[in-house]
């Protein structure tokens, strides 16, 4: 709608930004009507309007920039040092100075590491860019007022990000000076927090809040798609529970087919690794583990019944099972033991369930391919959403939502 309006050279008393942060449609109702009367005039005085109009639109005062009312309660809207810190804040290379520092900050974070110390020059360089950061937070602050003003600081979700970061940056570095390097350990977590800084640069390119926007907006079909996807999962891993279970099993000795005849020892043909039984006591209770070692050629070893990494014995082990199916990570030969399964106690058969592949086939096909593109395509519908609607994240913090 705003680009159709541009186009036909309606709507041009305000700068494009604005309209992002109206909170419903008067104001745009209250600039049309002026416009139609504009429009209503013969041809010399339509151009003397539109001559007006822009001659007026040139010459607004600086203060009428400002965001009204008063900032933290001491600077009014005509205060020279709100109007100056509006103005600064509004100029573009203001915004590529912060971009810049930003990139700065990353880069600086990306080769630190706890080997520097405390007292390196990527630590002083830290310090000087949280002043930096504090500093421009500071100024949005005093510009546009903290949080009792339509465009305050704070009702802007990337600006409360923003602060946030600075916040913890802050904390960390009096935290910092207070403690001693001993116990800093407690202190990881708010450094760790600073690799956030990056996330700044979002609010400043329309095209990745776009992304953002797109990702927040297809959360809600992003669920319903993963609740499909669980009970899917579930009712596989319950149908293979109750068609594998127990059929995975082996005998460590390849010659042996049954669990019965597992038992003693067997000579070795060649270097493998193998398992052992060590029992070890948990808890006041002794378990029974099989511990993997390297056996040489002809050296003697016990014969143990193994179950398969990947199994359907429950459905516990059937979920996490078809989770590493879905990977596609080596899947092959978690379908070729199925295949190859009897039964249980028994020992695996060559292709002795050959049609049991179709199992994995349409599971695959279901989970890998239809599902994964529903996930897409709800990203997709999200994205031309945003797109159509123009819904930046500005718009939503201030409750905006657009006529479909």
């Amino acid at each position: 709608l705003f680009g159709r309006a541009w186009e036909a050279g309606l709507l041009l008393n305000r700068n494009a930004d604005d309209y992002f942060y109206l909170a419903n449609w008067d104001p745009i109702v209250s600039l049309l009507k002026v416009e139609q009367q504009v429009l209503n005039l013969r041809v010399g005085e339509e151009l003397i309007g539109q001559s007006l109009i822009a001659y007026t639109r040139a010459n607004v005062p600086q203060e009428a920039f400002s965001n009204g009312g008063r900032s933290l309660w001491l600077f009014g809207r005509k205060d020279p040092f709100r109007v100056f810190l509006t103005q600064l804040i509004s100029n573009p290379w203001f915004d590529r100075f912060i971009l810049l520092l930003i990139a700065f900050s990353s880069i600086l974070m990306a080769i630190d590491n706890p080997r520097n110390g405390s007292q390196g020059w990527l630590t002083v360089s830290s310090h000087i860019l949280t002043v930096l950061f504090t500093l421009e937070a500071l100024a949005k602050i005093v510009s546009m007022g903290l949080y009792f003003h339509p465009r305050a600081y704070l009702k802007d979700a990337w600006n409360v990000l923003d602060g946030a970061i600075v916040v913890i940056s802050l904390v960390s570095w009096i935290l910092e000076s207070l403690i001693s390097s001993q116990q800093l350990s407690a202190l990881k977590v708010l450094r760790v927090l600073r690799a956030l800084r990056p996330l700044r640069i979002i609010n400043r390119n329309r095209g990745l809040r776009m992304v953002v926007s797109t990702l927040v907006l297809s959360m809600k079909g992003i669920a319903n798609v993963a609740l499909i996807n669980l009970l899917i999962y579930l009712i596989f891993s319950i149908l293979g529970v109750q068609l594998f279970a127990g059929s995975l099993y082996y005998c460590s000795d390849e010659t042996i087919d049954t669990k019965a005849a597992c038992l003693g020892t067997y000579y070795l043909m060649e270097s493998q690794e193998l398992y052992t039984n060590v029992t070890v006591e948990a808890d006041g209770v002794n378990i029974t583990r099989a511990v993997p070692y390297m056996a040489e050629v002809n050296a003697t070893a016990d014969r143990l019944w193994l179950n398969a990494p990947y199994h359907f014995d429950d459905t516990y082990h059937a979920f996490i099972n078809l989770f590493h199916v879905v990977t596609l990570d080596a899947w092959g030969e978690t379908m070729w033991a199925t295949v190859d399964g009897v039964g249980e106690d028994k020992g695996p058969k060559l292709n002795n369930r050959i049609h049991w592949a179709l199992y994995y086939i349409v599971f695959i096909t279901v989970c890998c391919f239809i599902l994964l593109n529903m996930f897409v395509g709800v990203i997709i519908n999200s994205f031309g959403a945003v797109k159509e609607n123009r819904c930046s994240p500005q718009i939503r913090s201030y409750g905006w939502r657009p006529n479909r």
